[in-house]
């Protein structure tokens, strides 16, 4: 058994540190998936409840739960937004939805 360690040392250990760095870069990769969100810049005639109500239709989220998202990502106070604004939506909502043109910006 040691003449076998001795004879592949160096293959176990390439092994082993490939097997690492596969393991660490797909962590890398599902960590700054997480952290990724997207920005959507509001329409005339749009409020926080129709931007909601749109993708409730496709989500497993009731229209009320996604506003309630959209004001803690954006750390509003109140229900009110205007023309221009720009909401942050965060990937995990983005990942439940069929994705329209809506969204224009991706954040890093």
């Amino acid at each position: 058994m040691s003449t076998f360690i001795e004879k592949y040392i160096y293959a176990i250990i390439l092994f082993v540190v490939l097997l690492s760095f596969t393991i660490y870069s797909t962590m890398i990769k599902e960590a700054g998936e997480d952290s990724q969100s997207y920005v959507i810049v509001v329409d005339e005639g749009e409020s926080l409840w129709t931007i909601a109500e749109k993708y409730s239709k496709e989500s497993n989220l009731t229209t009320n739960e996604i506003v309630q998202l959209l004001k803690k990502e954006n750390q509003l106070t109140y229900e009110m937004i205007k023309i221009g604004d720009t909401l942050t939506v965060p990937n995990q909502l983005v990942k439940k939805l069929e994705l329209e043109t809506h969204f224009v910006v991706q954040t890093e």
